[in-house]
């Protein structure tokens, strides 16, 4: 979607009453920080949030730097959402990503020394620093980081020093139970926890769940973690992608059955997408996201606002 155009969605999504606006970054769509920044500065009210940024395409310092800016401009209303990035993504661009949660982990707590105005010296596993600190003072000495965690590891790490967890798009509603569940386990009941809920709104649902097809399909063969997060057997996606090398993806696409799309996904008329994003935020979440992927973005905005009134 072009910028301009994110831009004027976030102002109306803002004026149609919604609490934050969040900006995606993942595969090679537009960047996140050129995107929530302009927001920042047309915005007043919501809260804004990157879902999310990696520690290994920017450096510890120019996220530390960057994050701290965004805040400056939207005068204190920023999340800085973080993953350890798509391995698939990174060895594309010739990175070789090792230690992923650790390198989290130290770039988390370095950052928010940095933030704090501290000068920090540190020798890590995967990071190091000397006599590093920030030129400027932060509006905020702690900003909120939320991680975007699918699996087990990843979401006990947040649960030990994460300010909340963002859910990864295209995953079911019992995920979220399940990712509930966990953070009880872990005694991290206070962890804001987003659902991340993908829509694809018309007033034909089989002509919805035809406009979620190809993006369901692309996340479950490209990532398995979400995969695994909807109960995909890796042999069921090994056949899709056997299928699409012989007889081309829109064949391997028809074979992606219905329920797996609807499992993942809210389709269908505003009701029933409202009713889908109803029962999923009653999986113990404290907020959830909404993104398009088929139908009229602004409709979408208006039609599931619908909900902040129920």
């Amino acid at each position: 979607m072009p910028i301009n155009e994110t831009i004027e969605l976030a102002i109306f999504a803002e004026k149609a009453g919604y609490d934050s606006l969040w900006v995606n970054e993942s595969r090679y769509t537009r960047d996140a920080v050129t995107r929530i920044s302009a927001i920042a500065a047309l915005t007043n009210r919501a809260t804004l949030g990157t879902a999310v940024l990696n520690p290994y395409t920017r450096s510890l310092m120019l996220l530390a730097i960057t994050a701290g800016s965004i805040d400056e401009i939207s005068r204190g209303r920023f999340i800085l959402g973080m993953g350890v990035g798509t391995r698939k993504y990174l060895s594309s661009e010739g990175i070789k990503p090792s230690n992923q949660l650790t390198r989290l982990q130290e770039c988390v707590l370095l950052m928010r020394r940095l933030w704090g105005g501290e000068t920090v010296s540190f020798q890590g596993e995967t990071l190091s620093l000397s006599n590093a600190k920030l030129d400027f003072k932060p509006v905020r000495p702690r900003i909120p980081i939320y991680f975007g965690a699918t699996e087990e590891r990843g979401i006990r790490l947040a649960a030990k020093i994460a300010d909340g967890i963002i859910l990864n798009g295209y995953t079911s509603k019992s995920h979220a139970r399940s990712v509930k569940d966990l953070l009880s386990r872990e005694r991290a009941d206070h962890l804001h926890l987003l659902g991340n809920v993908m829509v694809s709104i018309d007033d034909d649902q089989e002509a919805a769940i035809e406009g979620a097809r190809q993006l369901a399909y692309t996340y479950f063969t490209s990532i398995p973690t979400i995969a695994n997060a909807n109960g995909i057997s890796h042999d069921f996606i090994e056949e899709l992608k056997s299928l699409e090398r012989k007889t081309g993806i829109d064949d391997a696409m028809e074979h992606l059955p219905d329920h797996m799309i609807t499992d993942a996904v809210a389709t269908g008329t505003p009701e029933q997408c409202r009713k889908w994003i109803r029962d999923y935020s009653q999986s113990g979440l404290q907020e959830v996201l909404i993104a398009r992927i088929h139908g009229d973005t602004r409709r979408m905005i208006r039609e599931i606002s619908e909900l902040n009134t129920d």
